[in-house]
């Protein structure tokens, strides 16, 4: 089961929409795998093969970007392995190229991608019903 949710400018109108999977992980690193960047595929196939995957984090996640002060919906992997070492996937702003950050900060803090206000707002829809959150 998942969940659907949109970014919405008020200024301007802008929308993206992302989906949020809840209730149904992924059981294994092959499931995921298809949804990542060839690089983080070749070694999650390393850690997989050599070291053995002991904690798996998945899921669409916001990003933001420090110097754009933009937003952005990435697919996050974080795999933990047996000695405690840890990977990640990474991501890159599209516009200035700077390394993004999982967000912890409400979106209205940030920029619209397209106007830049900060008049951002997230909905959620379940089942085709939409409401504000």
């Amino acid at each position: 089961m998942g969940i659907g949710t949109a970014i919405h400018c008020h200024t301007c109108g802008y929308t993206e929409e992302f989906h949020v999977r809840i209730g149904h992980m992924h059981t294994s690193l092959e499931e995921v795998m298809p949804r990542m960047p060839a690089k983080a595929k070749r070694i999650l196939t390393e850690v997989i093969n050599n070291q053995g995957c002991t904690e798996l984090e998945h899921d669409n996640n916001l990003f933001g970007c420090q110097r754009c002060n933009t937003l952005h919906i990435r697919f996050y992997v974080r795999v933990e392995y047996d000695n405690g070492d840890v990977v990640e996937t990474k991501h890159w702003c599209s516009k200035c190229k700077k390394r993004l950050v999982l967000s912890d900060r409400p979106i209205n803090l940030y920029n619209c991608k397209k106007c830049g206000s900060q008049t951002l707002e997230m909905g959620s829809h379940f089942l085709g019903l939409r409401y504000n959150v």
